[in-house]
């Protein structure tokens, strides 16, 4: 797993959260994309209501029962255990 964090980290973006915040249309995308994926690459646009990126992807991970395992600027790489 180790292996696969570290490629994602080094890798392109997957989703990035506009200005819009985490609606409700970013949230359903967001989990589409655990089905694909066990780990996503997330960016901030720098238009965003909150102090910093790591209280963002934070509050994100806890309302998507993700984990967030790196931060970077306004980057964060989430993981999360799919179910069969």
């Amino acid at each position: 797993m180790k292996e696969i964090i570290n490629q994602v980290i080094h890798g392109k973006v997957h989703i990035h959260i506009g200005k819009a915040g985490l609606t409700k249309e970013f949230l359903s995308q967001f989990e589409h994309m655990f089905k694909k994926r066990a780990v996503i690459k997330v960016k901030l646009l720098n238009l965003m209501k909150f102090d910093n990126a790591r209280q963002a992807f934070l509050h994100l991970s806890s309302i998507t029962n993700s984990k967030l395992v790196d931060v970077r600027g306004k980057t964060g790489v989430f993981y999360k255990i799919q179910s069969e």
